[in-house]
């Protein structure tokens, strides 16, 4: 088991996982991972954001990127589980893009609001031999 620290700008963000198989074998880690140091992995458990993203899925995360209009992040909101969702600046909610799930989460002012990172890399199984 790897251990991830969810807690933004710390340098231990996925040093662990980071550098564990198969990203070990990469010959340019910094074209993949231009900041380690504000890296993580995680793997999608949900449905949620299907069909752009699948059970099983890695996403890079990078915590050192400005959530803007239309980007998917990890959050969560009232000290809730985490959750990926794309974030609609304009109109200030998550979205799943699971059209099973048409409820979205309007963010209100008095709400708490925790945004690890923004999804800067998805990475799948092509089959399931691996």
């Amino acid at each position: 088991m790897h251990k991830i620290i969810l807690e933004p700008n710390t340098r231990e963000i996925g040093t662990e996982l980071f550098f564990s198989n198969p990203f070990r074998r990469l010959q340019n880690k910094t074209q993949v991972f231009p900041h380690p140091e504000s890296t993580f992995l995680i793997v999608v458990g949900g449905d949620s954001m299907h069909p752009y993203y699948q059970k099983n899925d890695v996403l890079i995360i990078r915590t050192d990127l400005t959530p803007m209009h239309n980007d998917d992040i990890i959050v969560s909101v009232n000290k809730t589980d985490y959750t990926l969702k794309r974030f609609d600046k304009l109109n200030n909610k998550l979205v799943a893009l699971n059209p099973k799930y048409n409820d979205c989460v309007q963010i209100k002012e008095d709400d708490d609001v925790l945004i690890l990172g923004v999804v800067a890399v998805l990475v799948r199984e092509k089959c399931n031999r691996i």
